[in-house]
């Protein structure tokens, strides 16, 4: 002060009320000359840190008449000093709004401004790098306060680490450095209840704390609440009520970081046993698996996994299968080679369970359920390992799951027999389940289809819809898989459909709506397969069914190639390959080669793709029989005629018994036809014309492959034959299809083939 202009050296030792009086007048008279030239801007920073003396000048200062044109700009932070305390009241009472004084609280920045800030702090390219997910997780850690944005920013260019807050990663140190000073504010008591606080969770329940904490006098929780509050580390939650959260998840997570890790299982488990004396506790099965989890060097794994099952189980319920799939393998973790065989048959159960909802592998966890199931012969568990084993549908195409039908067999070997009371639904789902996986093996078409009636026949005594619908849903898929009278087999999908609309069950409305979608693109109703297509890929993506999706999708591409853009069908084809080759689905690779197949012959290409059928229709053909027929086209398309005549003439000399009753009966025929004509087979043209005359206005589509129209390959065949009036008729209904149902990828090779006729 003393080098202020105005200002002549003080006598020693003044007196401290002259002193200061001196002091005011020679900033008085200051600031009056210099603003005499104009208004001035006079910045006060960290108001908080000063001391009384500065204080009481300041609020003398900014209590005078305004005949001085000076502008002041002060910051502080406002909650660094208790309520009541002598230096929060001289503050209060400096910065009291007035006329010549108005506040202005600063909030967060908002997600674009915290991003800018980044990009400011790291630089676009790194920042750009970390992708939205972290970006945005940093935003909801630091709730946009600057200087918790740009500690974290540096952290992230220092060490390369992920966002710190609600995942548990690292603390930047100098943040936790800030935190500490912060929590040194609060008592040792307080500080405690802080750190039960963080236990529970970035939003808690105070009475929670305050039980696991063992305090009894309420008083003590509310001035703690008060005190955290005051101090903006804790607020209360958004939604009301009894709840509290952390202003910043940054602030819990370096309050965790700060406890030691035997103090931290103490801790969890206190909580624990909490929420478990409080049976009203929100979502109390998932926060005992997460406090007896992390308290497990306590406790032991027996006592902490029957929680973490408990939690999985609710989240399956809850249709939250990631979330299951987690505590599962949390539990899985747990398990040693002492753990009791239910509890590890229970594990590999729900893996495989969660497993098939999020896409992650789940046949060989329900295999070693099932083995330690039969091992211990435990029926139920079996009967569980057996039934969810399943992907809604058959196994593979190319050949029967063994593995599969094992469990099956010997879960219907462990069941009382038939005349017993008890366990009728587990009969009747392990037949049903039993015909569905051995659909594809011809040598036991008979036996398939009995047990699949006789599982429907015990279904419907059952006072079960859900399990009634989930057995119809199986019959159908065996009905169409075996080719039984393809117009019956729509009508019953339409029954199934009309069942499910009835229901609330959204598993059986998208089966059944698959059900639809499938037989109507067979049968030519293209409205009605659009519909039921639509319907169930919405369903699919609500209920999130990773293998149904990848099977939608593929049935997707097929009717977008049949509408001509054979650009975006290809497009949607890879990428539900991909999806299908990481969900191991064990035909994706079959039926994308037959997507392909169909797209390059309905397009006149298929001479680009005969290398690639000549690959694998050899190993393919064994298991599926209609390979060979598309092979025999794919040789005449590079002119290798001999070879596809030979094809031809061995499918005759079987009276084309080698060609299943199956998904690809009409596909291997359509192929067989296009190939005879291609060859001018006479005989074998008449020959496949009295095949195909009983399929005549439907389509050789099983949603996946395209075929195209019956009535295009039964035009030609008449044509070939010397029938012209057959052939126009045919060729005419196949035009008129292709017409009214938005199939242009087919009308060019009819109307050719209308104009060769001419």
């Amino acid at each position: 002060m003393a080098q202020l202009p105005g200002i002549s050296p003080a006598p020693a030792a003044p007196e401290p009320q002259a002193e200061h009086h001196r002091v005011r007048l020679a900033l008085s008279h200051w600031l009056r000359n210099a603003s005499a030239a104009g208004p001035i801007c006079l910045s006060v920073d960290d108001l908080q840190w000063a001391d009384a003396d500065s204080l009481r000048l300041l609020e003398e200062l900014w209590s005078m008449p305004e005949d001085s044109p000076v502008l002041w700009i002060v910051t502080l932070r406002d909650r660094e000093h208790l309520p009541g305390t002598p230096h929060a009241e001289l503050i209060e009472r400096a910065i009291q709004p007035s006329g010549s004084i108005v506040q202005l609280a600063l909030h967060g920045l908002s997600p674009v401004a915290v991003e800018q800030l980044m990009r400011a702090e790291m630089g676009d390219e790194r920042a750009g790098a970390l992708g939205a997910p972290t970006i945005d997780e940093v935003v909801s850690a630091t709730a946009g306060n600057p200087l918790y944005v740009l500690t974290t920013a540096r952290h992230l260019v220092d060490r390369g680490a992920g966002p710190v807050g609600g995942t548990g990663l690292t603390v930047p140190p100098s943040l936790a450095s800030i935190v500490a000073g912060h929590l040194a504010r609060l008592s040792e008591a307080d500080r405690e209840l802080l750190e039960m606080a963080a236990i529970l969770g970035e939003e808690f329940d105070p009475i929670l704390v305050g039980v696991a904490s063992g305090i009894r006098d309420p008083r003590t929780l509310d001035s703690f609440l008060s005190t955290a509050e005051h101090f903006r580390l804790l607020a209360p939650h958004t939604t009301g009520g009894l709840r509290y959260s952390f202003r910043h998840a940054l602030v819990q997570a370096a309050v965790l970081h700060r406890i030691v890790p035997s103090r931290l299982a103490q801790l969890h488990l206190q909580a624990a046993r909490a929420a478990e004396a409080h049976p009203h506790v929100p979502d109390r099965l998932h926060m005992l698996a997460h406090h007896y989890a992390r308290a497990v060097h306590l406790i032991g794994a027996d006592e902490a996994i029957p929680h973490l099952l408990a939690a999985a189980a609710a989240s399956l319920q809850q249709r939250a299968p990631a979330v299951a799939l987690e505590l599962y393998r949390a539990a899985q973790a747990l398990l040693t080679p002492e753990s009791p065989v239910e509890q590890r048959c229970e594990v590999h159960l729900g893996l495989g369970e969660a497993g098939y909802r999020t896409g992650a592998d789940y046949r060989a966890e329900l295999l070693t359920a099932a083995r330690l199931a039969y091992g211990a012969a435990d029926l139920d568990r079996l009967v569980r390992a057996a039934v969810a084993n399943n992907r809604g549908w058959y196994s593979s195409t190319a050949e029967v799951d063994r593995d599969r039908v094992a469990v099956i067999d010997a879960a219907l070997a462990m069941l009382p027999s038939a005349g017993e009371q008890g366990y009728r639904t587990e009969r009747a789902q392990l037949l049903s389940l039993w015909a569905l996986e051995n659909v594809r093996d011809a040598a036991r078409r008979e036996e398939v289809l009995h047990r699949s009636a006789e599982s429907l026949r015990i279904a419907e005594t059952l006072d079960d819809p859900d399990v009634l619908g989930e057995i119809m849903n199986q019959r159908y898929t065996v009905l169409y898989a075996t080719w039984m009278d393809p117009a019956g087999t729509y009508d019953f999908a339409r029954s199934i459909d009309a069942f499910a609309s009835s229901s609330l069950n959204p598993d059986l409305q998208l089966r059944s709506a698959v059900a639809v979608a499938q037989s109507a693109m067979t049968m030519g109703d293209i409205a009605a397969a659009d519909r039921a297509l639509e319907r169930a890929h919405r369903l699919a993506t609500e209920l999130n069914y990773p293998a149904r999706l990848w099977l939608l999708g593929t049935w997707l591409a097929t009717r977008t190639g049949m509408r001509g853009d054979l650009a975006a069908a290809h497009a949607q084809a890879n990428e539900h390959f991909e999806l299908g080759m990481a969900l191991e689905q064990p035909d994706a690779f079959t039926w994308y080669l037959g997507q392909q197949f169909a797209f390059q012959h309905a397009s006149g290409q298929l001479a680009a793709l005969a290398e690639a059928v000549e690959e694998h229709a050899a190993p393919l053909a064994k298991q599926i029989p209609a390979w060979r027929a598309a092979y025999a086209l794919a040789l005449t398309s590079v002119e290798r005629w001999s070879e596809a005549r030979a094809i031809i003439d061995d499918f005759r000399a079987g009276e084309f018994a080698s060609l299943p009753l199956d998904v690809l009966y009409l596909h291997g025929l359509s192929f067989l036809a296009d190939a005879a004509v291609h060859l001018r087979h006479i005989d074998a043209a008449q020959e496949l014309y009295e095949l195909l005359l009983p399929y005549e206005g439907m389509l050789a589509n099983n949603a996946t492959i395209d075929a195209g129209p019956v009535d295009l390959r039964l035009g030609t065949l008449a044509a070939l034959r010397g029938d012209a009036a057959a052939a126009r008729g045919h060729l005419r209904a196949a035009a008129a299809f292709c017409r009214d149902n938005d199939v242009p990828l087919w009308l060019e090779q009819v109307t050719t083939a209308q104009a060769r006729l001419q």
